[in-house]
């Protein structure tokens, strides 16, 4: 259950990655893109918690 969890949020990271126009994950990332990347991806699992909640899962 854990791999299927990791592998949720490394798809999120990918798709918030592409969506944000940033280039490469890693230690080369600045901080302003390495900020961008965490806070939409808390965005979305807030968001994704908040549907979940109201869709009684």
């Amino acid at each position: 259950m854990q791999e299927g969890r990791e592998q949720t949020l490394k798809d999120l990271e990918e798709e918030v990655r592409r969506e944000l126009g940033i280039q490469n994950i890693g230690p080369n990332m600045t901080t302003e893109e390495a900020g961008k990347l965490g806070g939409y991806m808390v965005k979305r699992l807030i968001e994704r918690g908040e549907q979940a909640m109201h869709e009684g899962k």
